[in-house]
């Protein structure tokens, strides 16, 4: 680690200052005077059509300039990437979830906007809503029953999308014969688990800002995820050319997967190709809860056969997605998660998984941090628990009995392609099941004897995996140039969403060309001249975009170290030493600092030619980043509340390249797992299925209060195929608290808690069918 003189080392992250001093560097900031104020009209009904709309009284508002509708527009889009299927027009006389947009109003100011959103009278025909996912199949609802030929997807997809019955997507994956080696095992474990849909909430709510530029180029300043990808889906949206529509990101006030939705940045560019004027729309914190998609709620089952010891021979998976009122990307949500969450026990004779993606009258799910591993991560860990506690092991040593190791092959680690197998090459996973119990002192605590009373405590683990990026599909592509004064400028597709991979990025070309990050510009997501990025998803920047960062690197210290010798007409095998951003002979003679160097070589007619590089990493393997959390709850049997007492969590992410950012976004991850675990769900109401959790107040986050004292360390390796041997970070953190949390309760109590979230109404009411007291249902 010293040997670093960048990398390893607690950079602040280079927009820091500019944030904490509060200057103007969100979309926000950025509007300016004449720009049209956009709101949203929202269907108030979890599935209903518009009838008849009037829009005359609106009209007479001072200020008002126009209502869209779906009149106004008929090209069937996605929203999305574009292997996603095409499902609704960019407004809709339908609504499919209670927040689905049907109309917008634009006025010169904010007041006039909000005025005129309130008087256009709309007549709505309420249709019954589809709300239970696991019955969609079999319903007699349609959620697209009334323009199923309308809708579009790719031909390679078209085979599991099924419309026509609610599906979305089935995902069926085998190896080994299943019901063979189940029957064969010595134990065989089953068990059925729930997780909700979980909102994003953002400190920045979806907004956008549009303008015409003085060539005429329709450009988009939003605090996007994926700039690339927004482009081509607003191009598409709206049947302009791709070359006419510029896509800026903008300082990104948390993303978490909830800014890869377009339909935002879709909604406000509409107004200004419509109108030719700039025009802003910002979401309010209800409209944002409510219209914009959550992680997706999930009901699986697995068998699990184990050898007496608690040796996993066979797993075998059932279950059910909601996908929402649109399809999203909910069929990549299902797949990844699949790939990124059973590798973690690699080690079974057969695996068998049937997934269905069904579409319901809820909000549409969409990606979150975590990406479908979460919720199939906690199933794992669940059924371990359980094999735990009926074949009276130690759960931490099911653990390590099962966990991949290196050198491990598994078929979802590479997309199943069986005839170009991968293998893990790095993991510190059993290291960090030892230390996560070590920091929360598992010997001492898990087998407590001395009673307790009313008020009780345990202590619980989970573990989890991930990937680092998308294999086989996601490439990084960087460029980098010299400027006149001796700088450098990197210029990358990628989206720092909050996560510091902008600082990460410079530091690795620092530490390559050995030129500090100060003297290193950036240029991120700006689709007029950053090169392509597929965007900020699936923990990739620091894997896929840091190794295409140190590639373009390595290139241009090999061109500049050649471009020094021919300026100083030395031989091109001149051995040079490069120190403090000055160059040197072998004698120690000082030869030139890049200034001198780019003064000499010269800019100007008579001139070298400029030096710029590209590099791209393509991301072939994604290897899995491990965690191992351990969690200490104190239980008050009398009333069900519960509360965090410590929380220790051991990550491996390969080799930690800014601490800082490593530490902040582990302890984010856990922050909302801990969120999932005890308080997040959308609640629907029971008569009227209108959503219930749409502001703060309903809808509760984890506070200061409710966390835990937090001990985060990583037990480092070194993955030989990522930039300075780093694994991705940004999504691992989030599997692992919520397995924790509920077999610390197991722990204390006795009691299974396999259904989320974890209230104290639902521990209160497990005690007292426990003990024979009244349970209220």
């Amino acid at each position: 680690m010293s040997d670093f003189k960048f990398i390893t080392k607690r950079i602040p992250r280079i927009e820091g200052k500019a944030l904490g001093l509060g200057r103007p560097v969100y979309m926000a900031d950025q509007v300016r005077p004449g720009t049209l104020i956009v709101k949203a009209i929202h269907c108030p009904y979890p599935f209903a059509e518009v009838e008849s709309l009037d829009s005359h009284i609106a009209e007479k508002v001072p200020g008002f300039v126009r209502l869209f509708t779906w009149q106004d527009t008929n090209i069937i889009t996605n929203f999305g990437w574009n292997y996603t299927p095409f499902e609704r027009n960019v407004l809709n006389r339908v609504g499919r979830y209670e927040g689905d947009v049907v109309a917008l109003v634009a006025a010169e100011t904010e007041e006039a906007a909000e005025r005129a959103r309130n008087l256009v009278k709309i007549k709505w025909k309420p249709r019954e809503p589809l709300m239970d996912f696991t019955h969609a199949l079999e319903s007699d609802i349609l959620v697209h029953g009334d323009h199923l030929d309308e809708m579009y997807i790719q031909p390679n997809l078209a085979e599991n999308y099924r419309p026509e019955r609610n599906q979305v997507h089935r995902s069926v994956r085998e190896y080994g014969d299943a019901d063979a080696v189940l029957a064969r095992c010595d134990h065989v474990t089953r068990v059925k688990v729930y997780t909700p849909q979980q909102i994003h909430t953002q400190l920045e709510t979806h907004r956008c800002y549009s303008y015409y530029d003085d060539r005429g180029y329709l450009t988009i300043l939003a605090p996007t995820q994926a700039a690339d990808a927004m482009q081509e889906d607003v191009a598409r949206s709206l049947g302009i050319d791709r070359r006419k529509l510029r896509v800026i990101k903008s300082q990104v006030g948390g993303g978490f997967g909830g800014k890869n939705i377009f339909s935002p940045y879709c909604w406000c560019a509409l107004v200004t190709y419509l109108t030719g004027r700039p025009a802003s729309l910002i979401f309010s914190r209800e409209e944002a809860m409510v219209t914009i998609g959550s992680r997706h709620e999930y009901m699986l089952e697995a068998a699990v056969g184990t050898d007496r010891d608690g040796t996993m021979r066979a797993i075998d998976v059932t279950g059910f997605q909601n996908a929402g009122a649109y399809s999203e990307i909910s069929e990549d949500v299902m797949e990844t998660g699949i790939k990124n969450s059973y590798a973690l026990f690699p080690r079974v004779d057969a695996l068998r998984i049937s997934q269905y993606s069904v579409f319901t009258n809820k909000l549409e799910g969409c990606a979150f941090r975590g990406f479908g591993a979460t919720q199939n991560c906690f199933l794992l860990n669940v059924a371990a628990r359980h094999i735990a506690d009926e074949l009276q092991l130690d759960l931490s040593e099911v653990f390590l009995k099962n966990i991949a190791r290196l050198g491990d092959s598994h078929p979802v680690m590479n997309g199943w392609m069986e005839d170009d197998p991968a293998y893990i090459q790095s993991t510190t996973l059993a290291q960090c099941i030892h230390r996560s119990k070590e920091m929360i002192g598992w010997d001492k605590k898990r087998n407590r004897t001395v009673p307790q009373g009313t008020v009780v405590r345990g202590v619980g683990i989970g573990i989890s995996s991930h990937a680092s990026g998308v294999p086989r599909v996601d490439r990084g592509n960087v460029n980098i140039a010299m400027n006149a004064d001796g700088s450098f400028c990197v210029f990358s597709g990628h989206a720092d969403i909050g996560t510091g991979s902008n600082t990460v990025i410079l530091q690795i070309v620092g530490e390559v060309l050995g030129v500090s990050p100060d003297h290193i510009h950036l240029v991120a997501a700006d689709t007029a001249c950053t090169p392509f990025d597929p965007g900020t998803y699936a923990s990739s920047n620091t894997y896929r975009c840091g190794g295409a960062a140190k590639l373009a690197a390595e290139k241009m210290k090999t061109l500049l170290w050649k471009c020094v010798r021919e300026t100083a007409n030395l031989p091109a095998d001149e051995p040079l030493e490069f120190r403090d951003e000055v160059f040197y002979l072998s004698n120690g003679r000082r030869l030139m600092d890049l200034i001198e160097f780019a003064d000499k070589w010269g800019f100007y007619w008579g001139g070298g030619d400029p030096l710029v590089v590209s590099a791209s990493f393509p991301d072939t393997f994604a290897p899995s980043p491990y965690v191992a959390t351990c969690a200490e709850v104190e239980v008050d049997k009398e009333t069900g509340y519960y509360r965090l007492v410590h929380m220790s969590s051991a990550i491996d992410c390969g080799r930690v390249l800014n601490p800082i950012n490593a530490r902040v976004q582990a302890m984010g991850g856990i922050t909302q797992s801990i969120g999932m675990t005890m308080f997040e769900e959308i609640k629907y109401g029971p008569e009227d299925h209108r959503v219930l959790t749409r502001d703060m107040q309903n809808y509760k986050i984890p506070c200061q209060m409710d966390m835990p004292t937090m001990d985060v360390e990583f037990v480092e390796c070194e993955e030989p195929t990522g930039p300075f041997g780093a694994k991705s970070l940004g999504e691992i953190a989030t599997g692992s608290p919520a397995p924790a949390i509920s077999d610390a309760l197991f722990n204390a109590l006795g009691i299974h808690f396999d259904t989320l979230p974890i209230t104290p109404e639902k521990v209160l009411r497990a005690i007292q069918e426990k003990e024979g007291g009244y349970a209220d249902s």
